[in-house]
């Protein structure tokens, strides 16, 4: 953990590449919208205000999920700044990505650790563009578009096993090139999110 900062002096902290997630009840803390959300941004550190002015959420909703996080180990308080009579914290993540891990596979039944990844995954992103479709900040019809910043999509093709291999590899190392890291925020950037499955989908399957 990082000493926290006194009087607002602001403690420089980078977090890990990587974190394994080894338990289903971590997994659990994790697969809510907003927490997922919130460990995706806490790849740079930022205050309560910060996250809810970003993610266009009432500040006070956050906190629990800010505690959530940090009680489960996943974020930690790298400083503290002073806002007039308020002292805010500054939280980070402790990792840029998080992954399962092998020994997660043995923490409960695959039934509970599919549901959990999947919701995790899949209702944050949901969450994440509705609200934003809702609030007009971002708009499906993207004809007009200029640069167009928007796409959304699925397709199916016919690959042999090296070339699905040689497609994930690329496609992961597409995605490695403009990863947020630690190293600030340049005037006029703003984050972008992607989010990808890809998975064979051949045989008959009984629904």
């Amino acid at each position: 953990m990082n000493e926290i900062a006194s009087r607002g002096r602001v403690v420089q902290s980078s977090p890990a590449d990587e974190f394994q997630i080894t338990d289903l009840k971590t997994l659990r803390v994790m697969a809510h919208p907003i927490r997922l959300e919130l460990l995706e941004r806490l790849a740079r550190s930022s205050t309560a205000t910060e996250l809810a002015t970003d993610l266009g959420v009432p500040r006070t909703r956050l906190y629990r999920h800010l505690h959530a996080l940090e009680e489960a180990g996943l974020i930690e308080v790298v400083s503290t700044r002073r806002v007039r009579a308020i002292v805010e914290s500054v939280y980070q993540a402790i990792a840029r990505s998080f992954v399962p891990g092998p020994a997660l596979l043995t923490s409960g039944s695959m039934q509970d650790i599919g549901e959990a990844v999947l919701t995790t995954v899949f209702d944050t992103t949901r969450a994440d563009l509705k609200r934003r479709l809702d609030s007009g900040r971002l708009s499906l019809d993207q004809r007009e578009a200029d640069p167009r910043t928007f796409a959304l999509g699925r397709f199916a093709a016919f690959l042999s096993l090296e070339e699905a291999a040689s497609f994930v590899e690329r496609l992961e190392s597409l995605a490695a090139e403009v990863e947020v890291k630690d190293d600030g925020q340049s005037t006029g950037e703003q984050m972008y999110t992607m989010q990808f499955v890809f998975y064979p989908t051949g045989g008959d399957i009984v629904c």
